[in-house]
């Protein structure tokens, strides 16, 4: 038999078998296009979310957190207290290859609550910052600027949502945060502390927003930025004591470097030396590996569907070989060989 008329035979039996090649052919478009839907699904859902981290953090931006404080070489009773960044730390955080900026931050802890116009809210979290080291951060504005004076505060782009109206009632106009503009306003810290009889006692302290940085997708849009000695003076009032944080030092920093390859191999070093770094690598990281598992599982129910597919198909092939053994014989008997009645039946 030539190939001619194989070819003919092919089309005859295809043509001859119109369901049985409709429900074969569906068995495997159904069971690839399972596969690449399931696979194509668990890649879009990850990248999605990769994209998303570079509106949660800047891939220069190294948080940076200290190392836990041990005492004669055996730990502290307790939880291990972290020994803050020192001068000489800071100095030699900034000697690293790549690193283009050191900010330490001070955070301030206590009861608190901000008032602007009839607004209320709380804020995330108040961070002091020397002023001459504000505009090293290199945030994005979304209005102002980022100079901080005695009495001004920075504000991040999600502030607006952390305040309500306390006197709206349920059934009257309801506070819309888009609309709040915060820049150039003068916006209220209410302190709280209580007294040996645990009666409350309020102090206010009064800031002018100099800057609003835009909106980022991360914490950073509820935190709130003001100059160093303004935070001291907060932290006294609410404790007693002055802090000094020269002899204390900064229990937290934000590292800028000039390249994302700096900031994947100076996190590699810093958490090698004990330290605690938050980077949107570490976000990165922990999506990929999970994204990896999603991929597997989808991917696994693809090929299940295929599978069995397959299944369906060799069985409709094995069926078509045993009603045609008559068919076979004949075509042995004219002359085809083995090779050519594999040919047809594939």
């Amino acid at each position: 038999m030539n190939f001619r008329e194989l070819i003919n035979m092919v089309l005859h039996n295809l043509l001859r078998m119109k369901v049985r090649v409709g429900m074969t052919a569906a068995g495997v478009v159904i069971g690839t296009a399972a596969v690449v839907l399931l696979v194509s699904l668990g890649i879009a859902l990850q990248e999605s979310a990769v994209r998303s981290i570079g509106n949660i953090g800047e891939f220069t931006e190294l948080t940076l957190y200290p190392k836990p404080e041990f005492s004669g070489g055996a730990p502290v009773a307790g939880p291990p207290r972290p020994a803050g960044f020192k001068q000489k730390d800071l100095d030699a955080l900034k000697a690293l290859a790549g690193v283009n900026a050191v900010v330490p931050l001070y955070g301030l802890g206590g009861e608190m609550r901000m008032q602007v116009d009839r607004l209320e809210g709380w804020p995330g979290m108040t961070m002091g910052v020397e002023p001459a080291l504000m505009s090293k951060l290199s945030y994005k504005l979304g209005s102002g600027n980022l100079r901080l004076s005695p009495g001004q505060m920075v504000v991040g782009g999600g502030i607006n949502y952390q305040f309500y109206d306390p006197n709206a009632r349920p059934s009257g106009p309801q506070f819309n945060p888009e609309k709040l503009n915060l820049q150039g306003k003068t916006l209220t810290m209410i302190l709280t502390k209580y007294d040996d009889e645990g009666q409350p006692i309020r102090q206010q302290y009064r800031f002018t927003v100099a800057g609003v940085l835009e909106r980022s997708g991360g914490p950073r849009d509820s935190q709130i930025y003001l100059p160093l000695r303004d935070a001291i003076e907060m932290t006294t009032w609410l404790s007693g004591q002055r802090p000094n944080v020269q002899r204390d030092g900064f229990q937290q920093l934000v590292m800028r470097v000039n390249t994302p390859e700096d900031a994947q191999r100076i996190e590699r070093y810093l958490s090698e030396q004990g330290y605690q770094v938050q980077s949107p690598f570490a976000i990165l990281r922990q999506i990929t590996g999970f994204f990896r598992i999603i991929q597997a599982v989808l991917g696994g129910i693809g090929a299940v569907a295929l599978l069995v597919a397959a299944f369906g198909i060799a069985n409709t092939m094995i069926m078509a070989i045993y009603e045609r053994s008559r068919e076979i014989g004949l075509m042995k008997a004219v002359g085809a060989t083995n090779r050519d009645v594999m040919f047809i039946f594939l």
